[in-house]
């Protein structure tokens, strides 16, 4: 089977990926929505039943829009939810499973690195033990920090354990001296932002 998918490549413009459209010979069963998720999602196996050429294909699209996707979020300040949710939903939105990622900001709000993935967990829950956060923050030299993780049931209500892992998150933050700005629960219908539900957490 023949399919054409588009894909990002190196951005035009701030907040505009050029896209690249490329012709794939798949094993018939595999759809176009699953390649594209094979290429949005770099930790996803890539199927061995796909020719050399096409595997090697992927790995070269997995990488394009990586650097797409890290060069568009770092240039949108990091000030509120929607901008969170509008930097990382093409990334989150869709996984089929949960995935905690870090966005470690300057005082501008601004990224200091690309997204940083964290830990990766299944359809129903992720661990985020807050001394990895704050060891890759620390690393990363932030002076505040976002948490960003995905609901793939398509509900971004917050759960118990995710209001608890900011509580966690932002007692452990302030030890150290880097404050967390936000939790932000992203899903295919929307996005979350736990500071908003409940700020008290953040006070």
């Amino acid at each position: 089977m023949n399919a054409c998918i588009d894909t990002c490549a190196a951005p035009r413009q701030v907040g505009a990926p050029a896209v690249v459209r490329v012709d794939l010979h798949l094993q018939p069963g595999l759809a176009r929505a699953d390649l594209a998720s094979l290429i949005g999602e770099p930790d996803r196996p890539i199927p061995t039943t796909l020719s050399r050429r096409d595997r090697a294909t992927i790995h070269h699209l997995r990488a394009s829009y990586q650097a797409a996707f890290a060069d568009r979020a770092l240039r949108i300040p990091m000030g509120n939810p929607e901008a969170v949710y509008e930097a990382m939903r093409p990334l989150l939105a869709a996984r089929p499973v949960e995935a905690a990622y870090l966005l470690p900001l300057d005082v501008r709000c601004a990224l200091m690195t690309e997204p940083i993935c964290l830990t990766i967990g299944d359809i129903d829950g992720v661990e985020v033990p807050p001394r990895l956060v704050l060891r890759q923050a620390l690393t990363a030299r932030a002076i505040q920090m976002i948490l960003v993780h995905n609901h793939p049931s398509g509900n971004p209500e917050p759960s118990p354990a995710d209001i608890e892992v900011t509580r966690r998150l932002v007692g452990a933050g302030r030890a150290v001296d880097i404050h967390l700005r936000d939790h932000v629960v992203i899903s295919q219908t929307g996005f979350a932002s736990i500071r908003r539900i409940a700020p008290s957490i953040f006070a």
